[in-house]
């Protein structure tokens, strides 16, 4: 069985015969892929589904003879013994995320699998992204955007892009090479490589620029396209950005005034917005962010710029889309003092992993020059030379087939910009997705791309999307249902953490007090009674869950950017469910003790009460939980 699971992930690398004279020529640099030990753990059970290898290309596809790179590549095997021959390639956004040391979690992926029944599926770290070489700056540290009113740190930014300019110049080349139209080429080196006859590429929010140059650069390399959250040629990022948070907010007013529950709560949303923003612009708050090598200052002024796209990015998911009415009405009638807490979650809304540099090359290469705000020129003069931008800002057309995704609310890529994308493609399908932001897509999307991938000269059937569920959005400050959103808040509510401790601290007394008291009644005997064991560990329990549970929910609102609006996001909505625990251990200690503690009147009436207000305090806890 091993070696047919070998056979099968081979298959699709099988070679196509030679290449042609034009591919021949296009490059001096032959494309192969060596084949190692892969340098993140892949568990057993994958290890004959899954294989790593460095894809050698040109740096400068322009100038074949200036030197090669190595791209990291891993392959998941198909499911059958009879694949398609061409591959289905994934591709990160970002510019500058990885994505081949998320193997496994993809390849155990169910969503994924369905696409595995027919077809390899190929990861690829673009050029600068991930594992994949060059390498540029890896001392850029922060990316500045967010403090380019602080002239210091703007002054400290530029001098150490110009620094790494000028080592990578001493070595003959530059991080101009860093570009959509080479990662383009990169694509074609690796469909030769494997000897496929095309590829069915699936980018990513940026990626789906790398996509778009391929359908461009190199249309014989690509069967099919498949782009969620697209950035189409010309468009400039961060500074379209004001153009972005309109759209965003104009489609969540739409949406909270169209829903009962948050029209009610919140009737004057987009005048509660105007007037957070008013007040920002007359006086925005300062606050402190994480200190880094190349930031002259740890201090950001929070003014109505800034302030927009924070709250244009609660649309990024539904979890924070959620929140996002509940915290601008909060900040409208309570003032902006919770925007210092936000300020550091809130740069950390770009994916943690990132390369930065690649970020900012990418960036610079693609975008055109005049719609650059000056300190962003600024940075790419520093970072590429003079010579930057308009790379492949041409608009395009392609008739290859190809499905557009991007949400409702997508803070990144809006809908506006899938339309703008989607006009160039004379076979393509574009889907808004409805109540959904930038993050991830929902099965609907899954099932779609299967359907189109499997024939995409067809139309692939939309009306899955109409069963999306809509956004539950938090209308107060609390807790919701333990089963409904989690929305549950350490910052909003400090009376949830001191109700853990409260009846922690009481509970305590139950084992200590009361079993040794327990304990003396019995002297003198052999054998503890089953009770006592049962009480030792249902309070034991209790406490450990109770103080567990605590830490959990700060823990999980550290995770979220909004304070007070939201806290414990899904992957923490296991702690909402807690309290019933505790509540229940609660109980069980408390008729333990009645039952098993015979000692004083004054020692039982003292732990009996001791009990008696733990269980109280749990069941406080679930009371706030569920109401």
């Amino acid at each position: 069985m091993a070696a047919l699971r070998t056979a099968l992930l081979l298959l699709p690398l099988a070679p196509a015969g030679a290449a042609s004279a034009q591919e021949a020529a296009s490059t001096a640099v032959d494309p192969r892929i060596e084949f190692v030990e892969p340098p993140f753990a892949v568990p057993p059970e994958l290890r004959d589904s899954v294989r790593f290898g460095w894809l050698t290309v040109p740096r400068d596809h322009t100038n074949p003879g200036a030197g090669s790179i190595r791209l990291a590549v891993s392959i998941i095997a198909p499911r059958t013994t009879t694949p398609e021959p061409d591959p289905i390639v994934l591709l990160p956004g970002g510019p500058g995320s990885p994505l081949v040391e998320t193997t496994q979690s993809t390849a155990r992926s169910a969503r994924v699998g369905q696409h595995r029944l027919h077809r390899a599926i190929v990861l690829l770290d673009p050029r600068g992204h991930g594992l994949s070489e060059p390498a540029t700056c890896p001392e850029f540290t922060y990316f500045g955007l967010l403090i380019e009113s602080d002239s210091t740190a703007r002054a400290n930014l530029e001098r150490t892009l110009v620094q790494c300019r000028e080592r990578l110049a001493a070595d003959g080349w530059s991080p101009a090479v860093l570009n959509a139209t080479q990662a383009a080429h990169d694509l074609d080196m690796l469909r030769r490589a494997l000897g496929a006859p095309q590829l069915n590429v699936i980018g990513a929010s940026y990626g789906t620029r790398i996509v778009a140059e391929a359908l461009r650069e190199v249309p014989q390399a690509v069967r099919a396209a498949m782009m969620h959250g697209p950035v189409p040629p010309g468009y400039a990022g961060a500074e379209a950005r004001d153009g972005n948070a309109a759209e965003v907010m104009a489609a969540l007013f739409r949406r909270c005034a169209a829903e009962s529950a948050c029209s009610t709560a919140f009737p004057q949303l987009a005048a509660d917005y105007d007037s957070v923003l008013a007040r920002a612009q007359r006086s925005p708050p300062v606050a402190r962010v994480p200190a880094t090598p190349t930031a002259g200052s740890d201090r950001i002024s929070i003014d109505a710029a800034l302030l927009r796209t924070g709250l244009a990015q609660l649309g990024f998911s539904r979890e924070l889309a959620a929140g996002a009415p509940l915290l601008i009405h909060t900040l409208a009638h309570d003032g902006l003092d919770p925007l210092a807490v936000m300020a550091p979650r809130m740069i950390d809304v770009v994916e943690p992993d990132l390369r930065l540099d690649t970020h900012l090359a990418f960036r610079c290469n693609d975008a055109p020059p005049n719609d650059m705000t000056d300190a962003f020129a600024a940075l790419c003069r520093a970072f590429i030379g003079d010579r930057f931008g308009d790379t492949t800002a041409a608009p395009f057309t392609s008739d290859i087939p190809a499905l557009v995704f991007t949400g409702e609310l997508d803070p990144r890529t809006p809908p506006s910009q899938a339309h703008a994308f989607g006009a160039g493609l004379t076979r393509g399908t574009v889907v808004i997705i409805p109540w959904w932001g930038h993050a991830g897509l929902p099965d609907c999307a899954f099932r779609m791309t299967d359907e189109f991938l499997r024939a995409p000269e067809r139309t692939p059937n939309a009306t899955c999307m109409d069963s999306i569920a809509p956004v539950q959005f938090a209308t107060s400050i609390r807790p919701s249902r333990w089963v409904g959103g989690g929305y549950a808040s350490a910052a909003a509510h400090p009376l949830l953490i001191a109700l853990h401790g409260g009846a922690a601290l009481l509970l305590l007394f139950v084992p200590f007090l009361g079993v040794p008291a327990g304990a003396l009644r019995r002297r003198g005997k052999d054998r503890v009674e089953r009770a006592d064991v049962a009480l030792w560990l249902v309070a034991l329990v209790g406490i450990a869950t109770m103080l567990g549970t605590a830490g959990g929910v700060m823990a999980g609102a550290r995770q979220s950017i909004i304070v007070p609006a939201l806290g414990v996001p899904d992957a923490w909505r296991w702690v909402l469910a807690m309290p019933w625990l505790l509540a229940l251990l609660s109980v069980a200690a408390l008729l333990l003790v009645a039952r098993t503690q015979r000692v004083g009147s004054r020692a039982r009436t003292f732990v009996r009460w001791s009990g008696l207000t733990g269980a109280a305090l749990g069941l406080a806890r679930c009371a706030v939980a569920a109401f």
